[in-house]
């Protein structure tokens, strides 16, 4: 699993009896038990930086590393199809796992895949009632939409430029969603989970 890369600092934010990974340089990982207050570097709190403005890192627990671990080869042995469309329905890169699945780890969700089941709800009910929701939302949302609509196979191309026609189409896309499409979104959103 050479995808993985634990960072080697992450020590450096130890403050309480927590065991960390940590990773040498023959790509081998170790444990490694800290006592308190034997941390190296200095202490930070969760809260931002004052000198620099940024966040604190939080230590990789042993359970961060195996959830991390144990979604990395849930991916690798999912099927391609279902992986592009959760790249996409989280912004992460297809390509690599790695990434993919710390970012399913780190609880993002998959909002694209609910708003697409949504608009699939509505056009259930009443085309009008799509065409409604899909003007409600906003241009980054209809396009996260529209892209998981790609990937997912039910529609092909760029979405239109203007916010109506977008809308409009996401409105008519969502209604050619089948059972196969609404399987393959259940079976994303089972493999989203943490």
């Amino acid at each position: 699993m050479s995808g993985f890369a634990i960072d080697e600092h992450s020590t450096d934010t130890v403050s309480d009896d927590i065991d960390v990974i940590e990773q040498d340089g023959e790509d081998e990982t170790e444990e490694v038990d800290v006592p308190r207050g034997e941390a190296s570097g200095p202490k930070r709190s969760s809260a931002r930086n004052a000198r620099t403005g940024s966040r604190a890192r939080q230590p990789i627990t042993r359970a961060g590393a195996a959830r991390a671990i144990a979604k990395y080869v849930q991916l690798t042995e999912a099927r391609e199809d279902l992986v592009a469309i959760l790249a996409v329905s989280l912004g992460a890169p297809e390509d690599d796992l790695a990434s993919l699945a710390a970012t399913v780890v780190a609880g993002k969700g998959t909002p694209a895949i609910s708003l697409v089941t949504d608009l699939a709800d509505a056009a259930g009910r009443s085309p009008h009632e799509a065409t409604v929701h899909a003007m409600q939302l906003s241009r980054e949302d209809a396009r996260q939409a529209w892209a998981l609509l790609v990937a997912a196979g039910v529609v092909t191309g760029p979405i239109p430029a203007k916010d109506g026609a977008a809308a409009v189409a996401l409105a008519q896309a969502v209604e050619q969603i089948g059972d196969d499409e609404r399987a393959a979104f259940d079976q994303v959103s089972e493999l989203a989970g943490r």
